[in-house]
Formats: structure tokens, sequence, C-alpha cells
């Protein structure tokens, strides 16, 4: 980053700003928004922090028979 813009500090506040105005973009589908790199990761893991990480009832069954017989 201080390579492109000088320093990190200002490489960080031209990503910022640029986040910002992206975000601030009207979207293309007004039923979405527009998102950022990482976006979709973070609402993910936000998701699952809540309603915990989806397993296949079949892994969920295995698991289930392991600590079972721990």
């Amino acid at each position: 980053p201080a390579l492109v813009r000088g320093s990190r500090q200002a490489f960080a506040s031209d990503m910022a700003r640029m986040v910002e105005a992206l975000r601030a973009t009207p979207p293309g589908d007004a039923a979405a928004s527009v998102m950022v790199a990482g976006d979709p990761e973070y609402r993910c893991e936000d998701e699952r922090r809540v309603h915990g990480i989806p397993l296949a009832p079949k892994l969920g069954r295995q698991l289930r028979d392991i600590c079972a017989r721990a």
C-alpha cells in the first residue's frame, strides 16, 4: 500500500473513501445492496454467529454418534 500511495495511512484513507462512494451508489437491483469485496463473507459470518453453522443431516448424525460414544 505505501508504494501505491506513499503511506499505509493514506492508502487506507483512500480505500475507505472509495468503499463509501461505492456503497452510496444506487444498486442496479433495488432489492439488493451494493457490496464490496468481503461483504458477503462478513454477512455470512454474522448469520452463522447468530444461527450456527449449517450441517448436512448426515454429518450432524455422525457428529452426534461420535459425541455419544465419547
